[in-house]
């Protein structure tokens, strides 16, 4: 009886030990394959292609534009000159008008030359006895003459007066040549010259019918844009 206990008892150990043995390769198997088939899934073509991140296409971004700053306006800086007036009197009469029609002006004035004329000297003389004897000689040679009173040279003995300079440089030869001493002096004509000017405020006043009324007090005066 012994026997046989010992023959079951061994047989079920048998059993189990094959039972067991069994179920684990099974489940190696299983793994292993599991395994594979992610090995296989990591490095299949595939997987390995990468795929471009699809991109929607992006618009840049502008910057903002400054917006348009509107500039001041300025004032208008130019003035009209009326030129051209020589005589007191049509500076006032001119005055005249222009306050009437309310006009706001001011008045220029200017030292212009006019024209250069040329005297033709001898002396003057620091002796009057000197003077007398160059006068008598100047009459031996029918020359014409006249002894100055006036500033400037005074007590000198006048040749002429011309306007041209050759005219003269050829008169002071001529004289020369017969033993004087002769000499040329400029002599400077100036004369004042008035000048309105109007703002260009009021310079919108001055229309034709001012600007007639004022050719009446001179008709060669004249009107000109310029800066103030």
């Amino acid at each position: 009886m012994k026997l046989i206990a010992y023959i079951l008892i061994a047989a079920n150990i048998v059993f189990a030990a094959f039972y067991f043995s069994t179920k684990t390769d099974a489940k190696n198997k299983t793994v292993k394959s599991t395994q594979a088939t992610l090995s296989n899934l990591a490095y299949s073509p595939q997987s390995t292609t990468q795929q471009k991140p699809t991109t929607a296409s992006i618009k840049p971004i502008e910057a903002a534009k400054p917006a348009i700053q509107a500039q001041p306006v300025k004032p208008a800086t130019f003035c009209i000159e009326i030129s051209q007036i020589i005589e007191p009197e049509t500076v006032t009469s001119i005055q005249s008008i222009l306050n009437k029609n309310q006009i706001t002006h001011s008045v220029r004035e200017l030292e212009s030359l006019i024209k250069t004329e040329y005297w033709i000297l001898i002396g003057p003389f620091s002796s009057t006895n000197r003077t007398k004897l160059e006068v008598s000689n100047l009459k031996k040679e029918s020359i014409d003459y006249y002894i100055r009173a006036n500033e400037p040279y005074t007590g000198a003995i006048s040749l002429g007066l011309y306007s041209g300079l050759s005219n003269a440089k050829g008169e002071v030869e001529r004289i020369n040549k017969k033993g004087f001493d002769s000499r040329l002096e400029e002599r400077k004509i100036f004369k004042t010259l008035y000048f309105f000017d109007l703002p260009s405020h009021s310079s919108t006043k001055l229309d034709n019918n001012v600007w007639n009324e004022l050719l009446k007090s001179s008709s060669t005066i004249k009107k000109s844009k310029k800066d103030c």
